[in-house]
C-alpha cells in the first residue's frame, strides 16, 4: 500500500467523509501533544516530517499529521535548534570545567532533539 501524506491520506483512512472529522479536530499543538504522549520524536528536515518511531504512529494519528502538516512544521520552525542549544552548552561547561578531549569530541557529536519532560 503506498502511504500517501496530505489532506487526501486523511479521507483515505477514515475510508468515509462521515469519519474525517474525528480524525482532523485539534490543532497542531495538539497533534504534537498526542505524539509526544506516543513517545514519538518529530523532525522537521528539508520541509518533511521525520516520525520516530514509527511504528508508534497508528493510522489515526498520521491522519492528523497530515492534515496539520504546514501548522506543525511552522511550530517547528519556530522553536530554537536544539543542536545549536546543545552546542553552546558544552562549549559553557568545556570553558569552565576540564573535559577530556575523547569525552568532549563524544559530547559534540550527540545527536539531539526535543523532548517533551514527562510527568513527576
Amino acid at each position: 500500500m503506498t502511504r500517501r501524506h496530505g489532506p487526501l491520506a486523511a479521507a483515505e483512512v477514515a475510508k468515509g467523509a462521515t469519519q474525517v472529522a474525528p480524525l482532523l479536530e485539534g490543532d497542531a499543538e495538539q497533534v504534537l501533544a498526542a505524539l509526544a504522549a506516543a513517545g514519538v520524536v518529530i523532525e522537521a528536515v528539508d520541509g518533511r516530517l521525520r516520525l520516530s518511531p514509527r511504528s508508534a504512529v497508528d493510522e489515526a494519528l498520521a491522519a492528523r499529521v497530515a492534515a496539520h502538516k504546514p501548522a506543525i512544521l511552522s511550530l517547528l520552525a519556530s522553536r530554537p535548534d536544539p543542536a545549536a542549544l546543545w552546542r553552546q552548552a558544552v562549549e559553557l561547561v568545556a570553558g569552565t570545567v576540564e573535559i577530556p578531549p575523547d569525552v568532549l569530541e563524544a559530547l559534540y557529536a550527540a545527536r539531539v532533539a526535543w523532548r517533551p519532560l514527562k510527568d513527576r
